[in-house]
């Protein structure tokens, strides 16, 4: 009787387990309905999913989860066979009336990656944590899944197509480089002080002859009355009076007289007009007949050039003479010495 007591109490036991066993998932999925943990899907993927050593793949991972629930990506850890890129985080609706998840949100992260080791290799997943929408309770956190890449190296023994370059000895080195410049150097410096030694021993053995300035020529003073006499005859040779140039050809007679004063006289400075000319002249060591001339002479010619006087042939012949005459009198003025 005790053995089928017991018998009894076991069966009832082992079917409480076993209701317990069936009831409590679907229990714990009703009392937390808005689970965001276990709403979301997470996906990952690397493109291409083989590769070879060093080269560089997409790494692709995909929440999908209600609006309104925050998604945060923890960084990937760097080092080891992996390295990790910027990442980049795009978030938006699915906006797909026939997909099963309309109306929520799609997380995308995509990160550039290289692997650095061959054969099969398994990326870990990314860190995530998920915000709840009551504020009391914690964030969830969770990792995307795990990814299998294939990773073959670059030349592989099996490659038909690789074309290695036969086995050569070492390279010989610049020219520049296998010359010992040091002894080239010194022996520069040698030849350099040898040539500076010949040229002194030279220079000590033929004294230098200083070269002496050549002396100037003396310089010729000539007459102020030769001068003048040949510009006058210079002036004759143009026959200016012939051709009705009457206002150059006393022109030419007033620069040759000014010209003959101021160099055999102290008093006249260059410059003066005529009346300053005379009155200075009349200071001088002049006769009062030469001054009167000379005043004659030059009154006449300023009324041709400047007055248009008229003037003929005979007049200016006539002056011709007059100034030729006064360059040849006896008595000179006093000259400069």
């Amino acid at each position: 009787m005790r053995s089928s007591l017991g018998a009894s109490r076991g069966a009832g036991l082992a079917v409480g387990v076993m209701a317990f066993l069936l009831v409590g998932p679907a229990m714990r999925a009703a009392s937390a309905p808005n689970d965001p943990h276990e709403q979301a899907h997470l996906q990952a993927s690397v493109s291409p999913s083989r590769l070879k050593l060093g080269e560089r793949a997409t790494y692709r991972g995909r929440v999908v989860l209600p609006q309104g629930i925050g998604v945060h990506f923890a960084p990937p850890v760097a080092g080891g066979a992996f390295s990790w890129g910027t990442p980049v985080v795009r978030r938006g609706p699915i906006t797909d009336p026939k997909s099963l998840d309309f109306g929520k949100d799609s997380v995308v992260v995509m990160i550039p990656i290289q692997v650095f080791e061959t054969g099969p290799v398994p990326v870990p997943g990314l860190r995530l944590r998920l915000d709840r929408l009551a504020p009391r309770l914690r964030p969830l956190e969770g990792r995307l899944p795990v990814v299998q890449l294939v990773v073959t190296p670059v030349l592989t023994p099996a490659d038909s197509a690789a074309q290695l370059r036969p086995v050569r000895g070492p390279l010989l080195a610049p020219w520049w480089e296998r010359i010992a410049w040091s002894r080239v150097i010194a022996a520069l410096v040698i030849v350099a002080v040898v040539v500076a030694l010949i040229v002194m021993w030279r220079r000590r053995r033929r004294p230098a002859l200083l070269a002496k300035p050549a002396p100037a020529a003396p310089r010729v003073r000539r007459d102020p009355a030769q001068v003048a006499l040949a510009a006058l005859a210079a002036l004759r040779a143009e026959r200016l009076p012939d051709r009705g140039l009457y206002g150059e050809h006393a022109l030419h007679l007033t620069r040759i007289l000014r010209v003959y004063l101021e160099a055999t006289l102290a008093t006249p400075r260059p410059g003066d007009t005529s009346a300053e000319l005379l009155e200075r002249l009349a200071s001088a060591q002049l006769s009062p007949a030469e001054v009167l001339r000379l005043e004659g002479l030059l009154g006449f010619w300023d009324r041709v050039k400047f007055a248009r006087a008229p003037m003929g042939t005979d007049e200016a012949v006539r002056c011709e003479d007059a100034v030729e005459a006064l360059l040849r009198r006896g008595e000179r003025p006093r000259e400069v010495a």
